[in-house]
């Protein structure tokens, strides 16, 4: 469990001490705070290209599939889906929800969108 390129060097088990951005794990809060506002797993959202004050996040394969149900989008983890999904339930809904079911390691600066994706 320890990790780092030279042991020697520095013994800190990274495992189980340092604190790493979440990235896609983080998105099943979004969905869960979609489906507790009323959501379901076949709504659909609009998977394509968008800008939101000069944040323009893209897709892992850098393609858009257009509408895609939220059980497509969680799926096949879209980043753009998640982005827009945490605009409209209100990405401070999600942190609360995070921080309710025990994440502890929220700060402030993560109250922006790129949080749908864990960064």
């Amino acid at each position: 469990m320890v990790g780092g390129r030279n042991y020697e060097e520095s013994q800190l088990n990274r495992t189980v001490v340092e604190v790493r951005q979440p990235g896609s794990a983080f998105k099943p809060f979004v969905y869960a705070t979609a489906l507790g506002q009323g959501l379901t797993a076949n709504s659909i959202i609009l998977d394509q290209p968008i800008n939101i004050a000069g944040y323009a996040p893209q897709n892992y394969d850098k393609k858009f599939r257009g509408p895609v149900t939220l059980k497509k989008a969680i799926r096949l983890s879209v980043n753009v889906a998640a982005v827009k999904l945490g605009q409209q339930v209100g990405i401070d809904n999600v942190l609360s929800l995070a921080k309710n079911m025990g994440i502890t390691t929220l700060v402030p600066q993560d109250d922006n969108l790129a949080t749908a994706l864990g960064g």
